[in-house]
């Protein structure tokens, strides 16, 4: 039997905690993001895995008649200048993507403004876009993974 759940991981990926069907409050200092839904074992607990390390369970058991579960794995859409400005700052090589502060200055830095404000303005879809990847509305094969 397993729990739908949604995770929370801080910036090194490590999960913080996490909630079936209630609102999370964070303890936590520092910036942290929310995954899509992880199908977790009863009773099995995430808080200090590597993200790596749970994605064994990111994806359902085989649905069964009548289920109605998510399968959410498609890359977070964002506009095409928002994309360039993702693309140029993970080709200088200069940060990790997961360090939002530095992306958002790399990105400004480069003269993508669009792309630093669609972050501060977008940081859960952002993270997500990071470990799902991020694609544009009139792209057809052009995307990035973070």
């Amino acid at each position: 039997m397993t729990q739908q759940i949604k995770l929370y991981f801080n910036a090194e990926k490590v999960c913080l905690g996490g909630v079936a069907n209630d609102w999370w409050i964070a303890n936590y200092q520092g910036d942290y993001w929310a995954s899509e839904f992880f199908w977790l074992p009863e009773g099995f607990d995430p808080v200090g895995k590597h993200a790596d390390e749970l994605m064994q369970y990111d994806k359902p058991e085989p649905e069964q008649e009548g289920s109605n579960q998510p399968q959410e794995t498609k890359p977070i859409e964002v506009p095409d200048e928002v994309l360039e400005g993702l693309i140029a700052v993970l080709k200088a090589g200069t940060t990790n993507m997961l360090d939002v502060a530095v992306v958002m200055a790399q990105a400004v830095a480069l003269g993508y403004t669009d792309t630093a404000d669609w972050i501060q303005y977008n940081k859960s879809d952002y993270f997500e876009g990071v470990f799902r990847r991020f694609v544009g509305p009139s792209s057809t094969d052009t995307e990035i993974e973070g």
